[in-house]
């Protein structure tokens, strides 16, 4: 299977540890359900002056896909999203959170719909052993 699916490598360490188990997507986006591939933005990292290391792909169970509005949003999708947050803080972290979606999507407001899907993590994401590569892309 595969959805072509790419996340920053600055989040593959809260999915690989199971703070993350959703990625909230910009769009209404046919995603299958199943196994599939994670891949990073970029392949590789720099690490010091001259260091570069490969960053390996996600495996994934992707279970469970919803639409919904940003405003739809709920506390749940956040904390799944690796955003610790409470009952009385949600309002707040939830305009955070659509400013750093504008990062990615500078002209999203909350009445955007969006694709959240939801998996659990298999393997892979981490760094992988000087001049071992991973299969996909290669962003340097």
């Amino acid at each position: 299977m595969s959805n072509k699916l790419y996340l920053a490598n600055k989040f593959f360490h809260a999915i690989c540890t199971g703070i993350t188990v959703n990625t909230i997507r910009r769009g209404t986006r046919h995603i299958e359900l199943g196994v599939d591939i994670i891949e990073p933005t970029q392949r590789t990292e720099k690490r010091g002056e001259t260091a570069f290391v490969t960053r390996d792909n996600l495996k994934v169970d992707i279970t469970h896909i919803c639409y919904k509005k940003f405003h739809q949003l709920t506390l749940d999708d956040l904390v799944a999203n690796g955003r610790p947050t409470t009952p009385q803080n949600f309002e707040a972290d939830k305009a955070a959170f659509l400013a750093e979606m504008q990062e990615f999507y500078p002209d999203m407001t909350e009445e955007d719909d969006l694709t959240v899907i939801y998996f659990s993590y298999i393997e892979g994401g981490g760094l992988l052993p000087e001049n071992q590569k991973s299969g996909g892309r290669d962003d340097a």
